[in-house]
């Protein structure tokens, strides 16, 4: 789970939403969404965005509830969003997303998204 921190009309937004980051591509994450979100809408406008992803490892008990804690891993990323045309992203890229979030299904499912769905994509 990612997290998109952005301002819109002078108001500060975190969102969370699903990624896909790929070391062959570390100049790129790309970000799951619905174009008429306002997310992806302030997005494309090019304005300055940081996104965080959150690993949690573990959560640590202790005998007094105010000693609790987590193990987790974070990285920040700050940069500028854009909306990828058709031709800027295969539909390989596309099915990564949400297969690098989810487990093996037992049955295929169709990865390439219903035509007239798939004009543009939203990344950062």
């Amino acid at each position: 789970m990612a997290h998109i921190g952005f301002q819109h009309e002078g108001m500060p937004y975190v969102i969370p939403t699903l990624y896909h980051y790929s070391a062959e591509e570390p100049d790129r994450i790309y970000l799951h969404g619905g174009l008429s979100s306002r997310m992806l809408k302030e997005l494309a406008t090019g304005i300055s965005v940081c996104v965080t992803v959150t690993e949690l490892d573990g959560l640590v008990y202790s005998r007094d509830a105010k000693y609790h804690s987590a193990n987790y891993r974070c990285v920040m990323c700050f940069g500028r969003g854009r909306i990828l045309e058709d031709e800027d992203v295969s539909g390989h890229d596309v099915a990564l997303l949400p297969r690098s979030h989810r487990r093996p299904r037992l049955h295929p499912c169709a990865i390439r998204p219903p035509e007239g769905n798939s004009r543009r994509r939203g990344h950062h």
